[in-house]
């Protein structure tokens, strides 16, 4: 369950860009590595290695569009994907290192409320539950220890084969294919009381997973949080609750629904234009 952020219109301090670099090819996949600081100087958002995932012409970007449904007329450019790799710190405070994408779309913004309760209460497509605590799970537990063995929360065969499912090399739809389709099959007795009725360490760590919406914008920032009342891999709820915290910090988000009958691709496919127009525009 990778944590989503919202579309935020405005530049993230964590990924404070280098004073000077090169990009790389690439079809070399090389990583540069840079020692850039931030403004305070304390490194916090230290861009600490950038690399290329791939290239498209414009071309290439129209012809994938319209192959998603998507609007083309506006493609002027190329694009070039990248994954930063940059430090920053845990909800309380701790130094570590962090990595990804933006996606704005549909986010597990409020794990104890509402994404995990609609795991158990049918909210949540059933495979999806099962992939996306499966990766939760082994990725929190090498941060937040949860568990020793992992025979005491997945239930064999899928003790053996989880935490190496999840080795960053296995794609999704490898992964998916080695669990199985409800939690009851994945889970133990104990783990799956467990998540139905957090507390204790686990509560804990749900908790400082909740906070992506818990800060205070800028007064010139707006906010759109997409989602959709059709998605069954993140409640809309989740979305309603981001737009909460941010409302607890003085800032007014609007959400908008893509429909009933929009799943969490589809909601992401209809809000893609709309985002796109809305980013700045680099000159």
């Amino acid at each position: 369950m990778a944590a989503l952020v919202p579309a935020v219109l405005t530049t993230a301090p964590a990924l404070a860009a280098p004073s000077a670099f090169t990009m790389p090819s690439a079809e070399s996949g090389q990583t540069v590595r840079t020692a850039a600081t931030t403004r305070d100087g304390q490194g916090r958002g230290t861009l600490l290695s950038l690399k290329p995932l791939g290239r498209l012409s414009r071309a290439e970007v129209i012809s994938q569009a319209q192959k998603q449904g998507l609007e083309a007329d506006s493609a002027r450019h190329g694009v070039a994907a990248c994954r930063l790799t940059y430090r920053t710190i845990t909800p309380d405070g701790r130094p570590t290192t962090a990595s990804g994408l933006l996606a704005p779309v549909g986010g597990p913004f409020d794990l104890v409320r509402e994404e995990l309760p609609g795991m158990f209460d049918g909210r949540i497509d059933p495979r999806s539950a099962v992939f996306y605590l499966s990766f939760f799970l082994t990725a929190q537990n090498r941060l937040h220890p949860l568990y020793d063995d992992p025979a005491e929360v997945f239930r064999a065969p899928y003790a053996d084969r989880v935490e190496d499912l999840f080795d960053s090399e296995h794609p999704a739809e490898e992964i998916a294919g080695k669990l199985p389709e409800r939690l009851e099959e994945l889970l133990t007795d104990t783990w799956y009381q467990k998540l139905r009725h957090p507390s204790g360490a686990l509560l804990e760590m749900l908790r400082a997973n909740d906070r992506t919406c818990d800060w205070e914008p800028g007064r010139d920032v707006r906010i759109t949080l997409y989602s959709a009342t059709g998605d069954r891999d993140v409640a809309i709820e989740n979305t309603r609750s981001c737009a909460r915290q941010l409302a607890d910090h003085g800032a007014r988000a609007t959400v908008v629904d893509q429909g009933a009958d929009a799943d969490h691709y589809r909601s992401f496919l209809r809000s893609a234009p709309s985002i796109a127009r809305a980013l700045p525009v680099a000159r």
